[in-house]
């Protein structure tokens, strides 16, 4: 999937809404390029549930962090917080994974229905992982995290490392899934090789 310049937003076709049309338009409005695409409904998929396109995808371009001036981003930022929080309300908007047993966790705590994405180096991308939905939980802190989290690396101020990758003993997939951590009020790095698997693999 080749995501566009500005923020955009793909969703499978039978989750078509009105509200992401807005969604863009709002944005747009503010002089921010935003752009929303219809994918067919997906087949099967031969990989860890995690990495798995969600029903709906949101995201945001490493030129728009590069170009956009403060008040632009802060713009940005709030209106995909308020995409989230919104969409993961949304009844039935979770998928649902058949797989072989002991390929999908029936206790997963990440959506399959909504994810955020952005560019990383080397050709890779960073995809957020969103909780399902919960009354408890701040959907807006996450977002404003992550946002933040991709502004201080585009900027060079973070990197892989700091969030838990070490470049030279692994090797992430072409998706490099995260989250926020309530604890350390940061994104981290996850991994979607079990530790066990991960330990008896060759370094490289």
């Amino acid at each position: 999937m080749k995501f566009p310049e500005g923020v955009y937003l793909f969703h499978i076709e039978s989750l078509k809404d009105q509200y992401f049309d807005e969604f863009a338009a709002d944005l747009n409005a503010h002089g921010i390029q935003a752009s929303v695409h219809s994918r067919r409904d997906p087949g099967l998929y031969a990989c860890n549930e995690w990495l798995i396109p969600t029903a709906i995808i949101a995201g945001i371009s490493a030129g728009f962090l590069n170009e956009a001036g403060k008040d632009l981003y802060q713009v940005a930022k709030s209106k995909l917080a308020e995409l989230c929080t919104t969409t993961i309300k949304k009844p039935r908007i979770e998928p649902v994974l058949i797989g072989s047993e002991g390929k999908i966790n029936s206790d997963n705590p990440y959506s399959s229905g909504f994810s955020i994405y952005s560019e990383a180096n080397m050709g890779r991308r960073f995809k957020l992982l969103i909780p399902k939905y919960s009354a408890q939980v701040d959907y807006n802190k996450i977002v404003h995290a992550y946002l933040d989290f991709l502004k201080d690396y585009n900027d060079d101020i973070v990197a892989e490392i700091d969030i838990g990758i070490e470049l030279l003993t692994i090797l992430p997939s072409s998706t490099i899934l995260v989250r926020y951590n309530e604890s350390t009020k940061s994104i981290e790095w996850v991994d979607h090789i079990p530790a066990h698997i991960r330990e008896g693999m060759s370094t490289i």
